[in-house]
């Protein structure tokens, strides 16, 4: 008769968790809410729970149908001496032995005379210990010191079970704590390495940035030095006094003074402007931008292509060099 609910084809199989509500609601029904405060959950719950809290695991497994379960819960079971050790050293777990749960731990346990009471002590969910169990008709008293006994002859496993628990607790603390500081010591490592190669990174590109600006620079002094040729090809020879020939003098910028040279008057202004750039280089000093004017009249000459002659600066001629960069 215990077997049908689990061979029945037709209804869903309920979950442990709503087997075990239903059986206290039924308990309830039938003999009142004074009983052990039973937990509202499945086998491996309640066994998890006395496990982690350090209390003995009360199973107590009923048959509906059978002559003693009656007397057994009215007044065993709401004895309140039997209530005060119950709730006080124990987890309460029951099960009908119709539903799947029940039936699978009286398999388990051995139980074949009902009502019954299991004590057993939990170290984890599946490493339990058998305390001892009551089956079959007894009296409110005998299962109250039965209890009481049950608790007293294995509080020395509790407690050690207890000092394991803590030993792994704390053994599992001190991972922990050793795995954050060598995670922590990894990751500074990490950051100061990340760090030490940035820092590398950063002055292999200052030196290539450097190497670069120097090879810039010396290809910019290798090209100037190679304009400043061109122009002092195109300059020539100074030509001696005589017709055809103009006398300049120039006013230099930057306090560098006046120079004078003579040029053929058919050469032209760009070949005067290719002279001061030659003279300021000779000074040591570089002229990027610059303009030749007369002073009398006032005036720029703008363009390089028209003679000494067609600017009208022969014989002689006085030519400020007005720096635009000053």
């Amino acid at each position: 008769r215990y077997l049908w609910p689990l061979l029945s084809p037709c209804a869903p199989l309920p979950t442990p968790e709503a087997e075990a509500r239903r059986f206290v609601t039924s308990y309830d029904r039938a003999y009142g809410g004074r009983h052990p405060l039973f937990h509202e959950g499945s086998y491996a719950h309640a066994a998890r729970e006395a496990a982690a809290s350090y209390r003995f695991l009360l199973v107590y497994l009923h048959a509906p149908h059978h002559e003693d379960t009656p007397r057994f819960c009215r007044e065993v079971l709401a004895d309140d001496t039997v209530l005060d050790v119950a709730n006080r050293s124990f987890v309460t777990w029951g099960a009908s032995v119709h539903s799947r749960d029940g039936y699978a731990q009286a398999l388990t346990l051995g139980v074949t005379c009902f009502p019954a009471l299991v004590v057993l002590m939990h170290r984890s969910e599946r490493e339990r210990l058998l305390v001892g169990v009551v089956q079959g008709r007894q009296q409110p008293g005998p299962v109250a010191e039965w209890l009481r006994a049950a608790v007293a002859a294995s509080v020395q496993h509790m407690a050690r079970a207890r000092a394991e628990a803590q030993r792994h607790e704390q053994a599992a603390q001190l991972r922990e704590e050793q795995n954050r500081e060598f995670d922590e010591a990894e990751a500074r490592d990490r950051s100061r390495l990340a760090a030490l190669e940035a820092e590398r990174a950063a002055a292999r590109e200052e030196e290539e940035r450097a190497r670069r600006d120097a090879a810039e620079a010396e290809e910019a002094q290798r090209r100037r030095e190679g304009e400043l040729e061109a122009k002092r090809g195109r300059v020539g020879d100074e030509p001696a006094e005589g017709a055809g020939v103009a006398s300049i003098r120039m006013q230099l910028p930057r306090g560098l003074g006046k120079v004078e040279r003579r040029f053929q008057s058919t050469q032209s202004v760009g070949v005067v402007r290719d002279y001061v750039e030659v003279a300021m280089a000779d000074r040591g000093v570089s002229l990027e931008s610059f303009s030749l004017c007369t002073n009398y009249p006032k005036r720029t000459l703008g363009d390089e292509a028209r003679t000494l002659e067609e600017e009208g600066l022969v014989p002689r001629a006085m030519l400020y060099v007005q720096d635009h960069d000053a």
